[in-house]
């Protein structure tokens, strides 16, 4: 048997779940990702990049480069609403540095921490 409450208040607190207001848009800068991790997807010249989810972001945006210190990162479209990030087309054998920011309402959080994988 499937119940429904369609917004009934009184039926939503019978129903011995816990509740929650939904998350509403923060004044506040977001945080940077955290945890960003980097690794290969088993095909030729791309990396994966994870970071852990930033509450309140609507969209991730990241950048690779092959010098840190110097740059030029480039960028890739944001990808929405999502903080597992695709790179594709990288050259292989070379060492690529990865970061990943949270875009919200407020405009973008900092970069996160570097993550650097070679590139197979």
């Amino acid at each position: 048997m499937e119940l429904t409450a369609d917004g009934n208040l009184v039926h939503l607190a019978a129903s011995g779940f816990d509740l929650k207001a939904k998350p509403t848009r923060s004044t506040s800068p977001l945080p940077a990702p955290q945890n960003l991790r980097v690794k290969p997807t088993g095909t030729a010249g791309e990396a994966m990049c994870k970071c852990v989810a930033v509450p309140l972001a609507d969209t991730y945006e990241s950048s690779h480069t092959l010098d840190p210190i110097n740059g030029p990162w480039t960028g890739i479209p944001p990808v929405s609403n999502s903080q597992n990030i695709l790179f594709s087309g990288l050259s292989r054998g070379k060492d690529y540095y990865f970061r990943v920011r949270a875009i919200g309402a407020n405009g973008p959080s900092g970069w996160s921490d570097v993550a650097t994988m070679m590139v197979v």
